[in-house]
């Protein structure tokens, strides 16, 4: 049990996720609880896209973070951070330097080693591809 870990969670969903978002904080807080951390808070985006930066929850998250209000996010999936392979990085990089770690479940990485640094750029990278094509579908749709 680690009673000194305190945990923030992240999630980020579109218009329609409203039901996803309560299944999300639910495996968030069965995992914190598992794992014997403490939830200090929970910083809910909804309705913006991941490839958006101004995202009200995303930005006090970060500021928080550097106040030191915690020491780990959770996030559902890296895809809730962002959608954008530089801008998943440099919040990385900014939670780094905030001494603040970012966990999935399930993803079983430490961010802070150069092995899950690099599969971080490729799972960045998968989620900007995934983006990328829900705007082709969605842009080839409107045209019919």
């Amino acid at each position: 049990m680690n009673p000194t870990t305190k945990v923030a969670f992240y999630i980020r969903s579109n218009f329609h996720g409203q039901d996803r978002m309560a299944s999300d904080i639910q495996l968030l807080t069965e995992e914190c609880l598992k794992q014997g951390k403490k939830l200090v808070h929970i910083y809910v985006d909804h309705g913006y896209s991941g490839n958006d930066m101004s995202r009200p929850s995303l930005n006090r998250l970060l500021d928080d973070a550097k106040n030191g209000l915690f020491n780990e996010v959770m996030t559902p999936q890296l895809k809730h951070i962002s959608r954008k392979t530089i801008d998943l990085l440099h919040i990385v990089e900014d939670l780094q330097a905030s001494n603040v770690s970012l966990n999935s479940p399930g993803s079983n990485m430490d961010f802070r080693k150069p092995i899950d640094l690099f599969s971080i750029k490729i799972l960045g990278a998968l989620a900007s591809f995934e983006a990328a094509l829900n705007d082709a579908v969605d842009s080839s749709s409107a045209e019919m």
